[in-house]
């Protein structure tokens, strides 16, 4: 199959989900959502963003150090990881950003981070959704296994790419190291927070306890490559998992809507970031910029002798010896 037939059947996986959900459920819990988010509720998930990106910044940084790549400033991270959080929540496939930061900065170090992230996030909903007395037990099979699918063949190519020099061992040390992990479960905590805020702004009452396994179930279907951002998989996996856990399934994709709305409420400053670093980029290529001239290296044709200097004005002596020729003298030939 070829690249684009496959986005173009992702894109419209992503639209026909939510299209039969509202079909099977109304409207009324999507119209719900945009009535739920709140300015508290969105500063509240701005500031529960922060943290769960730096977080994620400060794990990236831990991998290049374990990996190999140029070492990173906490607050270079910082910016890097809310512009791709920006970009993947905009564009198809949720990993543009990714392969930007990649690109710039090192891959192996990316594909670290984000393959430590995703094994916290497996493990810890295999734990809560395959525990005894969870309801959504009987849901987790399938998109584990899709995601599962998913690593295996992102990491086949992600790693292959990285590791060309067989680096495929620091890799490794970079997702099993402990610092590692614990940051990205610092970070997969502040999404069960933000999920747990988009389902109290939604109106669904129930403890953090009975919240937990649809939550993961919804956050693990996020990770399925169809839609753009999440949209569509998270809304199918919150409005099954809410239902089969006895909080309805009109209130999972609620929930599952408003958190969609937090999640690019979380992600603005990248917006920020992104264009303060064109102003800069354009500030110092336009046209008049004040960017300094780099005189040209001296070539063997040129090193004998002194080369002006750019808009040097002419000499004195010579600026005027035109000037003061006398007119009319025939000049010797």
């Amino acid at each position: 199959m070829s690249p684009r037939l496959w986005t173009a059947l992702r894109l419209a996986a992503g639209v026909a989900v939510p299209a039969l959900l509202v079909a099977k459920l109304g409207t009324g819990p999507v119209v719900a959502a945009w009535h739920a988010v709140d300015v508290r509720t969105a500063a509240a998930a701005l500031a529960i963003g922060a943290v769960t990106t730096v977080a994620s910044a400060a794990r990236w940084g831990r991998a290049a150090r374990i990996t190999g790549d140029p070492p990173l400033r906490l607050r270079t991270a910082v910016a890097d990881c809310y512009q791709a959080l920006l970009v993947n929540s905009t564009l198809p496939a949720g990993i543009v950003g990714d392969v930007e930061r990649a690109a710039r900065r090192g891959p192996r170090a990316v594909v670290a981070e984000r393959l430590a992230g995703q094994v916290v996030l497996v493990a810890t909903a295999g734990a809560a959704l395959l525990a005894p007395g969870s309801a959504a037990a009987v849901l987790v099979g399938l998109p584990l296994a899709v995601l599962l699918g998913r690593a295996v063949w992102t990491r086949r190519r992600a790693v292959g790419m990285a590791a060309s020099g067989s680096r495929i061992r620091s890799i490794a040390r970079a997702v099993l190291d402990p610092g590692v992990l614990a940051l990205s479960a610092v970070a997969l905590a502040g999404y069960v927070a933000t999920f747990v805020l988009a389902a109290g702004a939604a109106g669904v009452t129930a403890p953090v306890t009975a919240l937990l396994g649809p939550v993961l179930l919804a956050l693990l279907a996020m990770s399925v490559p169809v839609g753009v951002g999440g949209w569509g998989p998270r809304e199918a996996a919150a409005a099954a998992g809410f239902g089969a856990a006895g909080l309805g399934a009109g209130g999972g994709l609620t929930a599952a809507v408003v958190y969609g709305l937090l999640a690019l409420v979380a992600c603005l400053p990248g917006l920020g970031v992104i264009t303060i670093r064109a102003a800069g980029r354009w500030r110092t290529s336009a046209p008049g910029s004040p960017a300094p001239l780099v005189p040209s290296p001296r070539t063997p044709t040129t090193a004998s002798r002194s080369l002006p200097t750019p808009c040097t004005p002419p000499s004195p002596v010579t600026a005027g010896a035109d000037a003061r020729r006398p007119r009319g003298r025939a000049v010797a030939a």
